[in-house]
C-alpha cells in the first residue's frame, strides 16, 4: 500500500502542471497504483507493458512489443474510459478477488515471475488446488444480503483471466458501467477441470458450477475474516472489505481500430 501511496504522490506534481499523458511502464499492479491519481481526470493514461501478465494491455489490444507500444503513444491514439473497482484509496481495473485467485498470488514468489513469466501463476495456482478449501462468503450486493457458498469469488470489471483463450464471458467489458460477480463452488479437482475446460470452450456456465450476477455499485464482504484478497495481481489486504463501482473513471489510451 505503501508503494501505491507514493507512485499517487509522485503524480499529482505533474497533473498540476496540465500534463496531458501519463506513461505508466510496468504491469498491471503497477497500472493499479496509478490509476487513483488520474481518476475522474481529463489526462488519459498511457501503458508500457512490462509486467509479467500485462492482462490489461492484452484486454484493451495494446501492443506487448514495447517499440509497438511506445508508437502508439506517439501517435494518433483513441481514448477509451474505463471503470474501475475501488477499494480503500486504491483503484483496480481488472478484478477483486478472495479465495483461489488470492492464495494463488500468496503462492506466486518475484523470482519466480522473473525466471518463468505467466508461467509462475500457473504452478502456485496448481498448489492453491490442495484443499480447495470451501467458504460461506456473507454479502451485501447493491443493498441486499447474500450468502454464498464458494470457493472464489471475484468481482470482475475485464473478461481476461490471464491468457487470451481464457475469458469470464463474452460480455464482460471494463467499459460497461457494471461488474460481473462471479462464484466458482467446486469439491474436488475434477469440478474445477469442469469449470476451465467450460471457459475455454464459452460453455462456462453449463455445469452450474461457475455462476455470475451483476453489481452495479458497491459490496461488502463482511464474513468471514482473515481472507486474503487480490487486486488486478497484487495482495491488498484481508476480509472484511467493501469495494465499490466507479463508472467511466480512468481514460486509457488505446489503438484506434
Amino acid at each position: 500500500m505503501a508503494a501505491a501511496t507514493d507512485l499517487k504522490s509522485a503524480v499529482k506534481p505533474f497533473l498540476e502542471r496540465g500534463v496531458h499523458l501519463v506513461i505508466v511502464a510496468g504491469g498491471d499492479g503497477t497500472i493499479s497504483s496509478v490509476a487513483a491519481a488520474l481518476a475522474n481526470s481529463d489526462v488519459p493514461m498511457g501503458i508500457l507493458p512490462i509486467g509479467t501478465g500485462n492482462v490489461l494491455a492484452r484486454e484493451l489490444a495494446i501492443p506487448i512489443n514495447l517499440n509497438k507500444a511506445t508508437k502508439l503513444l506517439a501517435s494518433d491514439f483513441a481514448i477509451r474510459r474505463l471503470d474501475a473497482i475501488r477499494v480503500a484509496n486504491r483503484l483496480y481495473l481488472l478484478a477483486v478477488g478472495v479465495g483461489l485467485s488470492a492464495m494463488t498470488m500468496r503462492r506466486t514468489r518475484s523470482r519466480d515471475k522473473q525466471r518463468f513469466g505467466r508461467l509462475a501463476y500457473v504452478s502456485a495456482f496448481l498448489l492453491s488446488l490442495v484443499g480447495l478449501p470451501q467458504h460461506d462468503f456473507k454479502l451485501i450486493v447493491d443493498g441486499e444480503p447474500i450468502n454464498v457458498p464458494a470457493n472464489e469469488l471475484m468481482a470482475v470489471n475485464a473478461g481476461a483471466i490471464g491468457y487470451k483463450a481464457l475469458r469470464w464471458g463474452p460480455n464482460v467489458r471494463p467499459d460497461d458501467g457494471k461488474l460481473d460477480l462471479c462464484f466458482i463452488r467446486v469439491r474436488t479437482v475434477w469440478h474445477f477441470i469442469q469449470v476451465f475446460f467450460g471457459i475455454l470452450s464459452r460453455q462456462e456456465f453449463r455445469s452450474g458450477r461457475l455462476k455470475c450476477i451483476t453489481l452495479r455499485e458497491s459490496m461488502q464482504i463482511q464474513a468471514p475474516d482473515g481472507l486474503l484478497v487480490q487486486g488486478d495481481g497484487d495482495l491488498i489486504g484481508q476480509t472484511p472489505i467493501t469495494l465499490t463501482l466507479l463508472p467511466s473513471a480512468l481514460k486509457i489510451a488505446v489503438p484506434r481500430k
